[in-house]
């Protein structure tokens, strides 16, 4: 059978007046010049005539796609308003805030996607993209945060994600390995994709640039399942949930999907219909209409009853990084932690300290240009502070956590310069050495090192005859496996974040004890891994922020109890700069000195897990602290 794609988003939104309808499943051929969302018409005359393979309504209009008749725009009694010459085949649709329809289509000859506009009379060509490098098999869109994606799909498990626009060209965000598969729809609402593997089933991916590309199984073909038909022709999202045409065995299946459980919305068989081929869906209240068009070019209409969608959770606030590091040297898991060390003479002079935990530690300036890379090793975590004796001289100090060999790296850096020179690797008693942090307290100071089994070791530092050696002073243990942690020289507080579990706080003094106190547990705002901690102190209040990487979102607390939880935000795609969103942090810092420029107020440097637009090694990004301060109204 020869292929026919609809997938058009019920985000079309139309006024279908589906509420007055039966409370069953209703059949009706309709008449192309009668085309209106309704049930009941009399059969009068076949599509064949505009050789519809697609087909979208549009209020009082319709648009129909075909590779004969290419894309035409007809009125309610079938008068021809606009058309564009060409053979064309796919479609998927997007309405917008002003009552137009912008939709995707594929044009066969020069395998080149297009966007096109249809609003009143009236059809545009926007943008016609270059062909990718492969033969386009299956595209779908994505609406999200003011921002409109086109997947494409060689139907060989190639997937490509672009993001696009009325007026500007494509840019490719990331190319991942999927299901082999020809058609794909979006679910806007709770940011999945879809994709159909013809002789498998329906999976389920999440819909997000920084995404991995993890699937979920959400229905099987016969005879792997019973509630999908022998094949997949069409595949249409709705709120909550995913439709697909089955040609050969005549039937519709729809199923809602969240929290990865796929559960039956409805089972349609569509025995009106010679050889359906395509469908799309449009809601309504409690109502979805599928529109069905056979291999003759005829058009039936289903009403399918259906629950309403389950209230997903509220958005989070996105942020755009207004800077990013350059790229680590290799692909893989290599970068980990940040620092930000100030330049006293000179704020913006000040450098980004980024571990890389196959090789060394990297430095960066503040518009995100590498100026120093320290060969080191595979250090994980990094932290710093000021005033140091050595050597005779005043420096500045920093240490990292070194897996090589279970030490700490300590450096110096030149207070003027920002230039960091290795200076010694501090023993510990750690099996598989992994966090750390620093802290200055009664003109001490101190390293906290943690391993993998819970073990943290407090060790203090000091400049002997222009050497600088650690002393153990103190050790305990949490739980879980710790990571990230954070210490408040004006407090003497350490906060540390257990992955699995949580955010604990213990003093950071050498004599405070070895008992810690669980203040964070996971939550709907703190989702596991807690890794990243950084403190920001401003003129009122200080904040603890974490990286909650189970949702790729970074949470605020107040640094004293009840820690109660201000907001939660995450770092977005910001198309203009190019700059790409962050995904899966490990480590993060952040400091409230005015760095200058957009930084007066501080800055936030979050690791990314996943950096693209396009696709290229992890990286570092950089966020006004002013940013976080006006989105989460903070004083």
């Amino acid at each position: 059978m020869k292929k026919q794609f609809l997938s058009v988003s019920i985000a079309v939104g139309l006024a279908l007046g589906l509420a007055a309808c039966e409370e069953q499943a209703t059949a009706t051929t309709v008449n192309p010049k009668k085309a209106k969302a309704v049930v009941g018409l009399k059969p009068k005359q076949s599509l064949a005539s505009l050789a519809t393979a697609n087909y979208l309504p549009l209020g009082n209009n319709s648009l129909h796609i075909s590779e004969q008749s290419g894309i035409t725009l007809v009125d309610g009694d079938g008068e021809t308003l606009s058309t564009i010459g060409g053979k064309f085949e796919m479609l998927d649709a997007r309405s917008q805030a002003d009552g137009s329809t912008l939709f995707v289509s594929l044009d066969k000859n020069t395998n080149q996607p297009l966007l096109l506009h249809a609003q009143g009379d009236y059809l545009a060509l926007l943008q016609r993209y270059d062909s990718p490098s492969f033969n386009i098999d299956g595209l779908c869109l994505q609406q999200s945060n003011e921002q409109l994606f086109l997947y494409l799909l060689d139907g060989n498990g190639t997937t490509e994600q672009w993001l696009i626009g009325a007026d500007s060209p494509a840019q490719s965000v990331r190319n991942f390995s999927a299901a082999p598969a020809s058609y794909c729809a979006v679910d806007d609402s709770s940011n999945t994709l879809y994709m159909a593997e013809e002789a498998i089933g329906i999976w389920a991916y999440e819909a997000h640039p920084e995404a991995k590309p993890e699937r979920q199984l959400v229905a099987l073909t016969s005879p792997w399942g019973e509630q999908l038909g022998d094949d997949i022709a069409s595949l249409v999202a709705f709120p909550g949930g995913i439709a697909a045409l089955s040609p050969s065995s005549a039937k519709a299946s729809g199923f809602y999907f969240n929290d990865g459980e796929a559960e039956l919305a409805f089972s349609q068989q569509l025995a009106a219909a010679d050889d359906p081929e395509a469908m799309n869906v449009v809601a309504g209240p409690g109502r979805l209409q599928l529109n069905v068009v056979d291999a003759g070019g005829n058009l039936y209409q289903w009403l399918q009853k259906v629950k309403a969608p389950a209230a997903g959770p509220a958005p989070i606030i996105e942020l755009m990084a207004s800077a990013e590091t350059e790229a680590t040297p290799r692909f893989g898991d290599v970068a980990d932690d940040p620092a930000i060390w100030l330049n006293g003479l000179d704020a913006t002079q000040s450098r980004v300290l980024g571990t890389n935990k196959t090789a060394g530690l990297h430095v960066y300036d503040l518009q995100g240009k590498q100026t120093q890379f320290l060969a080191t090793g595979r250090v994980n975590n990094v932290d710093l502070r000021y005033h140091f004796e050595h050597g005779g001289a005043v420096v500045d100090i920093a240490s990292a956590s070194l897996r090589d060999d279970n030490s700490i790296a300590v450096y110096t850096i030149d207070r003027s310069s920002g230039q960091l020179s290795h200076a010694v690797n501090v023993s510990t008693n750690m099996d598989s050495i992994y966090g750390l942090c620093m802290y200055q307290g009664d003109e001490q100071t101190y390293v906290f090192a943690n391993d993998k089994s819970g073990l943290y070791e407090q060790y203090q530092l000091s400049s002997v005859d222009g050497v600088i050696k650690g002393e153990l002073v103190r050790s305990f243990n949490l739980p879980g496996q710790p990571e990230g942690c954070i210490a408040d020289d004006n407090t003497g507080q350490l906060f540390m974040g257990e992955e699995d579990a949580g955010v604990w706080l213990i003093g950071a003094a050498a004599d405070a004890g070895q008992q810690a106190e669980k203040i964070l547990g996971l939550s709907a705002a703190l989702h596991d891994d807690v890794e990243g901690m950084g403190l920001y102190h401003g003129e009122s209040q200080s904040y603890l922020l974490v990286s909650s990487q189970g949702n790729d979102s970074y949470a605020l607390f107040t640094t004293e109890a009840p820690y109660k939880h201000l907001g939660s935000f995450r770092i977005g795609l910001n198309p203009k700069t190019g700059i790409d969103g962050s995904s899966e942090t490990d480590g993060l810092e952040v400091i409230s000195a005015d760095l200058g420029g957009i930084y007066r107020e501080g800055m936030i440097v979050v690791q990314d897990g996943f950096n693209v637009l396009p696709s290229q090694p992890q990286n570092f990004k950089y966020l006004p602290w002013s940013r976080v301060k006006q989105a989460l109204q903070l004083d």
